[in-house]
C-alpha cells in the first residue's frame, strides 16, 4: 500500500499535475490524521475501560472493609453496654447486699478491668490512596465521603488508644490492684484447669467498708471516671458506626448505578 501511494505521488509530480498532487497530499494528511485520531481514541477507550474496572474493584473491596468495620463496631458497642453495666454493678455492691453477694460480682470486676478499642479495616482504601488511584472514583461526593470516613476512623482509633485506653489503665491499676482480690477473681473466672492458680478464697470484704471512708470514696471516684471513659468510647463507636452504615449504602448504590449503566 505504501509503495502504491509513493508511486502515485511520483507520477503526479512527473506529469506536473500540481493541483491533483496538492489534493492528494491534503487527502493523505487527512487520512493519516484520522488514523492517528482513531488509534488515540481506541487507546483512550481501552484506558477508560481499565480505569472503570479498577474503580469498581477497589470500591467493592472498600465495601468489604466497611462491612468488617460495621461488624467490629457492633461487637464493641455490645461490650460497651456490658462494661457500663459492670461498673454500675460494682458501684451498687457498696449499698445493695444482694448485689454484693451475687456470684456475678467477680465477673463484673473482671470485665471492668478490660479495655477494648476500635482498630478498623482500611486495606483497600490505603492501597488505593497510596497508589494514587483514589482519583479513579468518578463521583466527587463519594470520594470525599470515603476520605472523610477514614480520617474519622483513624482519629477515633487514635483517641481511644492514646487517651482513653491509657487513662483507663492507670485508673484501673489504682482502683483495683490494692482494693480488690484480683488474684481470686481472675484465676477463678478467666483461667481453667492446670492454668488456674488461685492463692486463697475470694475476699470481697472491701465492699463491706463504710461508704463514707476515704478508701471507698476514692475507689468510687475512679470507677466513675472509668465509666465515663467507656461512655466516651461508646459515643465515638456509635458515631463511627452511623457513618460506616451511610457510606456503605452510598457506595453500594454507586456500584449498582455503574453496573446498570456501564
Amino acid at each position: 500500500m505504501t509503495f502504491v501511494m509513493k508511486r502515485l505521488r511520483r507520477d503526479l509530480l512527473i506529469n506536473k499535475q500540481v493541483g491533483k498532487y496538492l489534493l492528494y497530499a491534503i487527502g493523505e494528511i487527512i487520512v493519516v490524521t484520522l488514523g492517528v485520531y482513531l488509534a488515540f481514541q481506541l487507546n483512550m477507550n481501552a484506558r477508560d475501560a481499565a480505569d472503570a474496572r479498577t474503580e469498581m474493584s477497589y470500591l467493592q473491596g472498600i465495601v468489604v472493609d466497611i462491612d468488617q468495620d460495621i461488624e467490629e463496631l457492633t461487637n464493641l458497642l455490645e461490650f460497651d453496654m456490658a462494661q457500663l453495666s459492670a461498673f454500675t454493678t460494682i458501684q451498687k455492691a457498696f449499698t445493695d447486699e444482694a448485689v454484693r453477694n451475687d456470684p456475678a460480682l467477680p465477673m463484673s470486676i473482671g470485665t471492668a478491668n478490660i479495655f477494648t478499642n476500635f482498630n478498623g479495616h482500611s486495606l483497600f482504601f490505603e492501597d488505593m490512596k497510596s497508589s494514587g488511584k483514589i482519583t479513579l472514583i468518578s463521583s466527587d461526593a463519594l470520594r470525599l465521603s470515603i476520605l472523610k470516613y477514614h480520617n474519622q476512623s483513624r482519629a477515633e482509633t487514635k483517641h481511644q488508644v492514646e487517651q482513653l485506653r491509657r487513662r483507663h489503665a492507670t485508673l484501673a491499676s489504682d482502683a483495683f490492684e490494692t482494693n480488690v482480690d484480683l488474684n481470686s477473681i481472675l484465676e477463678s473466672n478467666f483461667f481453667m484447669g492446670d492454668w488456674q492458680a488461685e492463692i486463697d478464697p475470694l475476699d470481697l470484704s472491701f465492699f463491706d467498708k463504710d461508704i463514707k471512708s476515704q478508701e471507698v470514696q476514692t475507689f468510687a471516684n475512679r470507677l466513675s471516671l472509668m465509666k465515663g471513659l467507656v461512655m466516651f468510647r461508646k459515643l465515638g463507636n456509635e458515631a463511627l458506626l452511623k457513618e460506616a452504615q451511610i457510606l456503605k449504602s452510598d457506595a453500594e448504590a454507586y456500584l449498582k448505578s455503574k453496573a446498570d449503566h456501564p
